[in-house]
């Protein structure tokens, strides 16, 4: 973790071909996967935490709980989209997040994600330690 306190992380990705159904749109299912593409190159590029790193130091991650995805304008391959994700809620053992992905400033899609913080040898959720619930703090974005 540093000291950047960025709020709402945004970044860029193309849709790529082989990601789109027949009718030449990104696959519905293929939206989830940039999402959490974006997040974790986000949070590496913004606060430089590495998530796969932590996992395998530390024996705990976050897993997805639910999913609430709101699909607003279809994409196409090769087109340029902007993905931005902020931190919107935290517990003691959850964190929410929520997404948005953008093509010239038109909203194409949103996603709220609700991911549980486990140790990875039982499986079972385990409290955030004291540092991320300060951290979660810092870059918490009011909405």
């Amino acid at each position: 973790m540093n000291n950047d306190r960025t709020k709402v992380l945004k970044s860029k990705m193309k849709v790529r071909f082989q990601h789109c159904d027949p009718l030449g749109h990104l696959n519905n299912s293929a939206y989830i996967d940039y999402f959490l593409n974006a997040r974790e190159d986000q949070l590496m590029e913004f606060y430089h935490i590495d998530t796969y790193d932590y996992a395998m130091t530390q024996g705990k991650a976050w897993v997805v709980a639910n999913h609430t995805i709101n699909y607003h304008i279809p994409l196409k391959a090769r087109q340029e989209i902007d993905v931005q994700s902020c931190l919107i809620s935290f517990t003691a053992k959850s964190i929410q997040v929520n997404f948005e992905m953008t093509l010239d400033g038109r909203k194409c899609a949103t996603l709220l994600t609700t991911f549980v913080h486990i140790d990875l040898s039982s499986g079972k959720p385990v409290e955030h330690s004291e540092d991320w619930m300060h951290f979660f703090n810092e870059i918490l974005h009011d909405n």
